[in-house]
Formats: structure tokens, C-alpha cells, sequence
């Protein structure tokens, strides 16, 4: 699970077209979003802050361990490189921004 959500799921920018739809206001929000990719970011928040709590971080661990195998950090900042704002480029700094945001050391050396 955790390496398919590193490998498929952060990669996927697929978006919802809504262009020709009529939308609710609730669903407004998700305009021009990318659903899979988000998801995967709100896993990887997830799993990082429940490695807080006492017990198995099996999971934890296997996402550090995808995240180094899949490079994951470099390709997230390949897309800064290559667009300058947008959409992709929020997705990203969002990403980072739940990195840099824990205090956990593990996160923060894969940074480099």
C-alpha cells in the first residue's frame, strides 16, 4: 500500500474536468484539483502523525524507506524547478510543508 501510494498516486496529476458540469458548492473546492495525488498526501500526513504514538511504525518506516527508493523528495522539486506557480507547484509545496513541519529527524534527512 505504502509503495504504491509512493510510486503510482504522488505521481498522478490527473484532473477533475468540471468545466462543461454543473457543480455543487461543496464540491467547488475540488475544481481543477488533483484527487488521487491529495489523497496520497493526506496518507503520507497520516502515517506520519500517528508514528507519534507508541507501538508498530512498520508503516511509518515503510514510507521513509519508499520515499528514499522512490526519490521522491527530488522529483517533488523537479516540478518547482520546471513550473513556477500553479497548481502542481502548491501540491508540492504542501507536501513539503507536512515534512518540514514534523519534528521527526527520520523526515527532515530525507530532505537532503
Amino acid at each position: 500500500m505504502v509503495e504504491f501510494m509512493i510510486s503510482k498516486m504522488m505521481g498522478d496529476f490527473r484532473r477533475f474536468f468540471t468545466s462543461f458540469k454543473k457543480l455543487s458548492l461543496e464540491f467547488l473546492v475540488f475544481k481543477e484539483s488533483y484527487p488521487i495525488r491529495m489523497e496520497a498526501i493526506s496518507y503520507i500526513n497520516l502515517i506520519i502523525q500517528k508514528s507519534s504514538l507508541k507501538g508498530n511504525n512498520y508503516i511509518y518506516d515503510e514510507l521513509i524507506k519508499n520515499i528514499k527508493r522512490y526519490h521522491l523528495v527530488s522529483q517533488e522539486l523537479m516540478i518547482i524547478k520546471n513550473s513556477i506557480k500553479g497548481p502542481k507547484v502548491y501540491s508540492v509545496f504542501l507536501f513539503i510543508s507536512i515534512i518540514l513541519s514534523n519534528k521527526n529527524s527520520d523526515l527532515l534527512l530525507i530532505m537532503v
